[in-house]
């Protein structure tokens, strides 16, 4: 059995973390990812020395945010990168280990 909720089918309903699998193509030969993600539309604003160009600016917040599409959940870093390649499924994350 498969947890895996395909994006044409059902895109996540709100902004959460997940597991995506995601396909790309690096040097001409097919990649599969899996890495925890969430998909954001008009969440992340860019930051103030970011370039512009990889965002869109909305006149009625006054603000610039990133593109919508799919990010890295950072684990060491204070911004998201966008994911490499085109997502084609998600999961919930799993609950952690239980530690005693």
């Amino acid at each position: 059995m498969s947890d895996w909720i395909y994006v044409e089918d059902r895109p996540p309903s709100e902004p959460l973390s997940v597991i995506v699998g995601a396909i790309n193509l690096h040097g001409g030969l097919l990649r599969r990812t899996m890495i925890a993600a969430h998909y954001k539309e008009k969440e992340l604003i860019l930051a103030p020395d970011a370039d512009i160009d990889q965002g869109y600016y909305d006149d009625e917040d006054d603000e610039y945010y990133a593109r919508p599409g799919w990010y890295e959940v950072p684990e060491f870093f204070d911004y998201c990168m966008p994911i490499d390649g085109d997502v084609i499924a998600w999961q919930y994350l799993p609950d952690p280990p239980k530690v005693d």
